[in-house]
């Protein structure tokens, strides 16, 4: 019989001790496979077993040092203060924070594998000089680019200047930050672990005598302060050493995965006799095992096939079946489930079958895709915007103002994490991962509180904001489990020293499993290969340990990849599965299969969670026009995003994202229009004023005037004349659009002026639900309200909204159009006919600081496209029925009514919220892998 590698260890160690282990440490490459190994000790039928003590490699430096590990943003937070004191540079702390980790992720390197440092940085900078300008990767000029305004030049001369530079500086910034940090008894990892190896060579031993043995178990890449310790223990006849690996690798001399084995055997031996059966196994066709090779389509497909592998047999493209795994709940932790792509986390676990009574998830999930970071981040703005509104007394102080902000969101956070537990309507798995996912915002939160506290985190609330969400997107959340029991789904790393009898690996595509390599370092490739540092073939050799390692013992094991070839996928299996296959043919059967030929469930109806189906009240009472036009795209889009909050955040431009741009669009709009500038000395606007402005001296400059002021809140991107000049663009378009729209020669409207910008509206409408009727609220923000009156002195409201994309919309549609599902749908008209019904209806709810309105003045919706706007044939009207809507009263009841239907729909206990039949809609949905639809 064959035993896990961690079985052969607590047998060995018992032996050697009999039974008492008390003295002993045994030191893991991570924390978790300490609680499996822990296990295997009281398996044994022995009356008395004294446990040893545990310890990751990390912690067993820690308990070595003095020193902590510093907080990793602190520690960004210094590096940031003292390049800004030897270079002089002026860029924001934000756009230093990405490549700040890498530099300080390179002096981390440098320090682990005891690199001399002054003379390492020297060689950088000598090897700079003579390089030819070139010398950099495209990868680490894209990462310099990327991260920092001192090497954004297109010529590469400059970027070689900048970055020697860097280098002449470097051991400087690095001498200072270590003293820094060790004046507060802190350190980085790679720092501590240098001062405790370079302690013990002086002679700082008098710690061993509290153990009789240290116990290295499942390591393969050491690096060289790991080497020492082990070469150093191992001398004091203190160290044991328990390598997994099988021979086939090892004696391969050509196999990368035995790369970092055969040296460290020859090292320090293996305390287990290498001809035991336990490192044999790999290449041997044992009975009852089963290796399957699996293409998929897509993504979502190698999710629903989890399903059925732990409940179906296998059949391949030739009808046969393979063997079961024979998935039982009473041994569930001997099958894991492998993610090489972290986005296959919930897809997955939302795929598990009935079979599966529990799970112990060891998958980090990315805290970006979740509701909780989009709302942490929205509650962050509001706060600020409540905060800089109130006129608070700490607002010329910087970081009293930011901590007044950052305390109440914490407290904001701790709120939401109380209601959740007491909200009856969210399943398991979605209850787990919105209480992680506030815990880490909290403690997200809290770190910066500590910041700004200790006076190390003085910055604009703007850039504030860009740090902390720079931060937020590269968390993921933890599930906390009992380890060893339920079905076990894990990364690559977290299966370590563990060994399974059922595995199933996901997304084995080469690009992932290895993942493709970077120069994710600053120190260029041939310095680092000199002295030793981390290269990107190590780590290619390290995954392919990881992989083979993993497969050795194991009975039944499925490899699934995505063949498909859209977008930049190749679709090809990983190099370490081709390996496989090609040795595999001397001594191995493979099976292969598609997931066409594995029947998948994939209902054509959306069950909705039994406690929604049975609420006497709807799940919502509130709804904004955006909600509605997701919902007439695609009803389960809708249900994903506003029912069960899965929000997938969208990517932020490194200098601008578009809530920014338009936020500061719309200041500079109202305060031109406003009494600022058009609006100072007169109650409307006319053309002749239009006139006078867009063609005198100075407009150019008064435009230049509003568009800095506004800039003020928004110092991270002042100097942004690309920014600036495209906000320029669109206020001239829009100027001139309203002079030309005032002309006489074309007279609509005699004058006009803006009663409002950004105007908060609401409605509550009876809406019919069961057997009765809800109150439900409409609401959302109009950009702009104007107040019109024509050449025979007639009023009427116009309500814009403003685009800045291309005009898309039909000239003509029919008012059933808007609630019909189609490839053109008017979206955009919908939104602009909600905001008319709310202002044209008697009841609606807006600012106090709007004038008191005149219900039954013509309303008339219009779309201003901005780009569109100096077009010859455009026109902001919406046309419905072959006519211009100039006052939407006339159709108000009939669009009322039809939205009532809407709306009566979507709250239905009943509602599948069926997928759209608008194959187009799906091209850019956050959710079409969790959806599968084909």
């Amino acid at each position: 019989m064959i035993n896990d590698f961690l079985k052969v260890v607590a047998e060995n160690l018992r032996s050697r001790f009999n039974n008492d282990l008390s003295k002993v440490i045994v030191v893991f490459p991570n924390k978790r496979a300490n609680l499996f190994f822990n296990e295997y000790l009281i398996a044994s039928d022995e009356d008395v077993i004294w446990a040893p003590r545990y310890f990751s490699i990390s912690d067993f430096f820690g308990m070595l040092s003095k020193r902590s590990l510093v907080d990793p943003i602190d520690a960004v937070c210094r590096l940031y203060s003292h390049y800004i004191a030897h270079t002089g540079s002026n860029e924001s702390l934000d756009f230093f924070y990405g490549w700040g980790e890498q530099l300080l992720a390179d002096f981390d390197d440098a320090d682990k594998n005891m690199a001399p440092i002054d003379k390492l940085f020297r060689d950088v900078k000598d090897y700079v000089d003579l390089e030819s300008p070139d010398f950099l990767s495209s990868d680490q000029l894209t990462m310099l680019k990327r991260f920092s305004e001192s090497f954004r030049s297109d010529k590469l001369t400059t970027v070689q200047a900048n970055f020697k530079n860097l280098w002449s500086k470097a051991y400087d910034i690095y001498q200072d930050l270590n003293n820094d940090l060790k004046s507060d008894n802190l350190a980085y990892e790679g720092a501590l672990y240098r001062e405790v190896v370079e302690n013990l060579e002086q002679g700082s031993d008098e710690w061993l005598n509290d153990f009789e043995c240290v116990a290295f178990v499942g390591f393969n890449a050491i690096d060289k302060v790991e080497e020492k310790l082990f070469t150093f223990l191992m001398q004091k006849k203190k160290a044991l050493f328990y390598w997994d690996y099988d021979t086939w690798y090892i004696d391969n001399k050509s196999s990368e995965a035995g790369l970092f084995l055969r040296e460290n055997l020859l090292k320090f031996p293996n305390a287990i006799n290498k001809d035991a059966e336990e490192f044999n196994n790999l290449m041997l066709n044992r009975e009852n095992r089963s290796i399957e090779f699996v293409s998929s389509a897509t993504d979502v497909a190698q999710a629903h096939c989890v399903a059925e592998w732990l409940e179906k047999k296998a059949v391949d493209s030739n009808g046969h079946v393979g063997d079961r795994i024979n998935y039982n709940p009473q041994h569930a932790h001997r099958t894991a489930i492998v993610l090489c792509n972290e986005n296959l986390l919930l897809p997955t676990l939302q795929a598990l079958p009935d079979c599966v009574e529990s799970i112990n998830v060891t998958k980090g999930y990315p805290f970006a895709h979740t509701h909780i970071y989009a709302s942490v981040v929205k509650q962050l703005q509001e706060l600020y915007n409540e905060v800089s509104a109130s006129g608070n007394e700490h607002k010329e102080s910087t970081g009293k103002y930011n901590l007044e902000v950052l305390n109440r969101l914490q407290e904001y956070v701790k709120v939401q994490a109380h209601n959740l537990q007491d909200d009856s309507a969210e399943n398991g798995l979605d209850s787990v991962l919105y209480s992680e996912s506030y815990f880490l915002a909290y403690t997200i939160v809290n770190r910066f509180v500590s910041l700004i506290e200790s006076g190390r985190l003085i910055v604009s609330f703007a850039t504030l904001e860009r740090l902390m969400k720079q931060v937020m997107r590269t968390q993921s959340i933890p599930f906390h489990g009992e380890p060893i029991k339920g079905l076990q789904v894990m990364g690559v790393l977290e299966t370590r020293c563990l060994d399974f009898d059922n595995v199933l690996m996901l997304s084995v595509n080469e690009g992932i499993l290895p993942q493709r390599s970077a120069d994710s370092s600053f120190i260029p490739y041939l310095i680092r290969k000199i002295y030793g540092l981390t290269t990107a073939d190590r780590r290619v050799a390290v995954y392919a340990y990881y992989f083979y390692r993993l497969i050795q013992r194991v009975k039944h094991l499925r490899l699934v990849y995505n063949n498909s070839t859209d977008g930049l996928s190749k679709g090809e299996m990983s190099r370490f599965m081709r390996a496989l296959q090609i040795e595999a043919s001397k001594n191995l059967h493979i099976n292969y299969a598609t997931l066409q030929s594995v029947p998948l469930q994939k209902p054509s109806t959306f069950v909705l969670n039994e406690k929604q189906q049975t609420k006497d009240t709807p799940l919502f009472s509130e709804l904004s026009p955006s909600a509605l036009k997701t919902y007439m795209k695609c009803p389960r889009q809708f249900y994903y995003h506003y029912i069960k909050k899965l929000r997938t955040p969208q990517i932020m431009d490194p200098i601008i994202n578009a809530n920014d741009f338009g936020t500061i669009f719309h200041n500079v709009a109202e305060n031109i229009y406003g009494k600022k500038v058009l609006g100072q000395g007169r109650d409307y606007i006319t053309y002749d004023c239009l006139k006078k402005f867009t063609q005198g001296d100075n407009f150019s400059l008064t435009l230049d005037s509003q568009i800095i002021q506004a800039f003020k809140s928004h110092p991270e991107i002042a100097s942004s004349t690309i920014i600036k000049q495209a906000i320029k663009k669109y206020l001239t378009k829009l100027l001139m659009h309203d002079k030309q729209y005032l002309e006489k020669s074309n007279a609509v409207v005699e004058k006009f002026k803006v009663i409002g910008a950004e105007i908060q509206v609401s409605l509550l409408l009876d809406i019919p639900f069961r057997d009765s009727s809800v109150s439900f609220k409409i609401y959302g923000n109009i950009d702009r309200v104007d107040e019109v009156i024509d050449s025979s002195g007639n009023v009427r409201y116009r309500i814009i909204d403003y685009k800045t994309g291309k005009k898309k919309e039909k000239s003509n549609y029919s008012l059933d159009s808007f609630f019909t599902q189609s490839s053109d749908y008017p979206d955009n008209a919908l939104q602009i006919f909600a905001y008319s019904l709310i202002w044209c209806t008697p009841g609606m709810q807006t600012n106090p600081t709007i004038p008191q309105i005149s219900f039954g003045v013509p309303v008339q919706p219009m779309l201003y496209y901005i780009p569109s706007l100096s077009a010859p044939n455009f026109t902001p009207n919406i046309v419905v029925e072959k006519n211009e809507v100039y006052d939407f009263n006339m159709i108000a009841d009939d669009f009322k009514k039809k939205l009532i239907e809407l709306i009566s729909e979507i709250i239905d206990p009943n509602n599948d919220f069926a997928q759209t039949s608008i194959s187009d809609n799906c091209k850019y949905c956050d959710y079409k892998q969790l959806c599968g639809k084909d």
